[in-house]
């Protein structure tokens, strides 16, 4: 069975931890979230209060995805985090997936971890000049997947994207259904 971590960080953006949670659950696909600084209850930009699964640092290595949710502060947080930048790397060595979305593209893969170079890649408005600074290619698009790394423009894209890693991790048939059934796809 395909799993993701979902790392939290305070000020993490709500909307892009909580539609890829949920439409990944819809789809049968189990979704760990781990704290970054350790703690039980995270809270994110907008004062939504999440419990945590699991501690990052007791997180196992074993994941099909890692999924880094946006938003500030949480995005700087995660970039200042050499544990997530240790995970992100390894995962892509491993030839396994890392999605992020908003303001961690830029912030995390791109100027932390440099993972970008080459690849085609979106994030938030504003960050853009990071993203190409470090050598990604933007795209004109809300989501972009370019080997195994997954990209997402932000709040509004939060629902394409996790339908997006729904096809990666099991099928397009899979993904068609759950955007369907909530609605977010007009099939």
């Amino acid at each position: 069975m395909k799993k993701v971590l979902m790392i939290l960080a305070p000020g993490f953006e709500e909307m892009e931890t909580v539609i890829p949670h949920d439409l990944l659950s819809r789809a049968e696909i189990p979704v760990i979230l781990a704290s970054l600084q350790g703690e039980k209850y995270v809270t994110g930009a907008h004062g939504l209060t999440l419990a945590t699964d699991v501690a990052l640092s007791d997180a196992e290595n074993d994941f099909d995805l890692i999924l880094l949710p946006g938003g500030l502060p949480g995005s700087q947080h995660l970039a200042d985090s050499d544990a997530v930048c240790e995970r992100v790397k390894s995962q892509l060595n491993s030839e396994k997936f890392v999605a992020a979305i908003c303001a961690a593209p830029a912030f995390v893969l791109a100027k932390a971890c440099d993972v970008v170079r080459g690849k085609k890649v979106v994030g938030y408005p504003g960050t853009e000049s990071t993203l190409a600074e470090c050598g990604g290619n933007l795209v004109a698009e809300n989501v972009v997947k370019d080997g195994f790394i997954i990209t997402g423009k932000g709040p509004g894209a939060a629902a394409d994207f996790a339908l997006e890693i729904i096809a990666t991790l099991k099928d397009q048939a899979t993904a068609d259904e759950v955007g369907s059934q909530s609605l977010f796809l007009d099939k």
